[in-house]
Formats: C-alpha cells, structure tokens, sequence
C-alpha cells in the first residue's frame, strides 16, 4: 500500500510518518531526500524541489507492493511553486509544466492520499521564533502559505480520485488526527 501524507510545514507529517513506522512498521520516504549524488540548484530553488519529488518516487520503488508512506509529494512541491511565483513573480510554474509532462505519468498512484490542513488560520506556523529565516523566511509569511496551501489543494483535488483523497485538521490533538489516518488507512 502506497500513500501519501502532505500539508504545510510543521503540520505533523514528519510526526505522523514516524508514529506509523515505530507502531506497524510502514516504511516511509522523508520529506528530503540525500543528494549527495545528484548535482543540483542552490536549495529554495524550484529545480531542486522537482529532483527532490523525484528522487523520493524512485526510492519509493524499492517498496513496490509493500506498505510504505511518502511524506510530501509533488503537489506541495507544485503550491510551493505557485505561491513563488504569484508572490515574487517568478515564472518557475513553467519549469513544473515541463517536469510533469515528463515524468509524471511514471509516478506510482497513490492507494489514499491524506493532506493536513491547518483550520484555525495557519496559526500552528507561529511555532517559528520570530525572525526566523528559513527558506527565505516563507514559512513565517502568512501570504505564502495561504497562497501555496490553495494551491496544493486545489491540484490534489483536480488530479487524485476524490475516493481516494482525505483532508484532516491537523489543528486537532494528535490522538485525533493519529485515529483518523489509522482509520484512512484500514491499520488497527
């Protein structure tokens, strides 16, 4: 069984990986991936995002038929990019275009895809200390994760089968949302 969990930073994916790997042993593909032999743009870059998805589904074929979870796919690399671009103004979202028109109909389908959302206005991001910088300082930027949060959404829903699709308030205790993935993903 192949799935895959994705949401903003800090919206519990890592936690929720690790919970499922040391309670039932599902193996899980991280978020980054080593690149130590792919030679890449500078990180931030959209470039490096695509190499990174795509790294992590070539890894995700040493699973094939067995249970394994895949923390953050291409579509948060696809909200990342639109928000960049609507923000800043960079046209990166071509350079997505080009990458799926190659690649993605290689991709293994996945059998559910969870996404955590944030329902109480992105407030799980204020965890950052103030004048945090990382990756550009855009996961303190209300604007950018409103608009990447749309925008990851938005392809989930125009590119998996709705049957397949569930969103989970990832605002919610962590007993709660651990239920409701068990439950997703028929683990008792």
């Amino acid at each position: 069984m192949f799935s895959i969990i994705s949401g903003l930073p800090e919206s519990g994916k890592s936690t929720m990986t690790r919970y499922l790997k040391e309670t039932f042993g599902i193996n899980h593909i991280s978020t980054v991936v080593d690149h130590t032999t792919v030679e890449i743009h500078a990180p931030g870059d959209s470039y490096y995002f695509l190499i990174n998805d795509e790294l992590k589904y070539r890894l995700a074929e040493k699973y094939r038929g067995g249970d394994f979870i895949l923390e953050r796919g291409v579509e948060s690399t696809y909200g990342y990019i639109s928000a960049h671009d609507q923000i800043f103004g960079t046209r990166d979202i071509e350079l997505f275009e080009q990458w799926k028109s190659k690649h993605y109909l290689e991709l293994p389908t996945p059998y559910k895809f969870i996404h955590f959302v944030i329902d109480e206005g992105l407030s799980i991001h204020r965890r950052y200390p103030s004048g945090f910088t990382g990756n550009e300082g855009l996961w303190t930027n209300q604007n950018f994760l409103r608009v990447m949060e749309e925008a990851t959404v938005n392809f989930i829903r125009t590119t998996y089968p709705k049957e397949k699709v569930s969103f989970i308030d990832a605002s919610k205790p962590f007993s709660e949302v651990k239920s409701k993935v068990k439950a997703i993903l028929n683990l008792e």
